[in-house]
């Protein structure tokens, strides 16, 4: 984790900025492992494996319960900026 605040004042005018941040964690997307029919999917999943489709990394929509699998876990990093 880490944070950074600088702040600078000169006669009547002051700015600051906060900012924090994350690095090195890992995040299961399971919105990502959820395919059913189709509905509620993440526009990146929306170029899945079909019969005609299949020249693709990103599985078929199924409505079985997805096996955990390394395929879910996205970075986890991130810098946020606060106003």
């Amino acid at each position: 984790m880490i944070g950074l605040n600088l702040g600078v004042n000169y006669k009547n005018w002051d700015f600051s900025v906060d900012s924090y941040g994350n690095f090195g964690g890992k995040i299961y997307n399971g919105k990502k492992a959820q395919r059913w029919g189709g509905e509620n999917i993440e526009a990146s999943l929306a170029n899945r494996w079909t019969p005609d489709h299949t020249n693709t990394n990103i599985p078929r929509a199924s409505d079985a319960v997805p096996v955990a699998s390394d395929y879910y876990i996205e970075s986890g990093n991130f810098f946020r900026f606060n106003t």
